[in-house]
């Protein structure tokens, strides 16, 4: 006999938007997993105007098998065609995944390899975890993820201090929850400031996703607030997806 064909087309699920506002995610690329990003930031307190940067990254290796190693890097200056950038690395392990949460480490070395006119920059390590679990029944079709992160960090992760930053350690935490299967809102503390963010995938088949970040909302350093908006093209695997 033939088979008989699904009464109701099966869609593909929708690709999680990003709840991570500027605080790093525990759950790392992988194996085949890639993205790029493309940021834009408007001017602040220690600078007249905006300027824009990119990033990008992949994965080896497998976090729920063993551990996964992501390699990452970008420039630092669309304004100075890329006359400043560096490489940073990423190890990670997810401890569980189940249906009803995943729960991941990661601990990250940014800047490991440094080029440009700024002179060397600081180089920053972090270690956190990340909890996301649904707040819908399982195979609801939304399942509506609710993300934590939280960890330590040297550097931007510390509160500001005018010399010796990459001595200082501080922490950083965020929460954030899917208000729909395309869009999400996150806030947190990045270790020198408040930040929030929304962030829309506004495409079922497309790995994209816009985010629109508010960074240090209370102006409690001398940069001071700006808003970025970035454009993510790549897998999305900084918050798992529970249909």
């Amino acid at each position: 006999m033939d088979p008989i064909p699904p009464l109701v087309a099966i869609k593909p699920p929708w690709p999680s938007p990003n709840l991570n506002p500027g605080v790093p995610s525990a759950f790392i690329a992988n194996w085949g997993d890639f993205y790029i990003t493309g940021v834009a930031a408007t001017a602040g307190n220690q600078r007249p105007d905006g300027d824009g940067s990119f990033v990008g990254g992949l994965g080896l290796g497998s976090a729920t098998k063993a551990v996964a190693v992501e390699v990452n890097g970008g420039c630092g200056s669309f304004k100075d065609f890329c006359g400043n950038g560096g490489l940073g690395f990423r190890i990670g392990r997810v401890l569980i995944k189940k249906p009803t949460g995943w729960l991941a480490f990661a601990a990250g070395w940014q800047n490991a390899v440094q080029w440009g006119y700024e002179g060397d920059q600081d180089n920053i390590y972090s270690a956190g975890f990340s909890y996301a679990f649904p707040l819908r029944p399982i195979k609801s079709g939304f399942g509506q993820t609710l993300q934590i992160n939280a960890g330590i960090g040297n550097s931007t992760f510390a509160p500001y201090s005018a010399t010796n930053s990459e001595d200082q350690i501080g922490g950083f935490a965020s929460i954030g929850v899917e208000l729909s299967p395309a869009v999400g809102l996150s806030a947190g503390w990045s270790g020198r400031g408040a930040n929030a963010q929304l962030s829309y995938s506004p495409f079922r088949n497309i790995p994209m996703t816009l985010s629109l970040l508010g960074a240090d909302l209370f102006n409690q350093n001398p940069a001071g607030t700006v808003a970025v908006f970035s454009v993510s093209w790549g897998t999305n695997y900084l918050t798992p997806n529970f249909p």
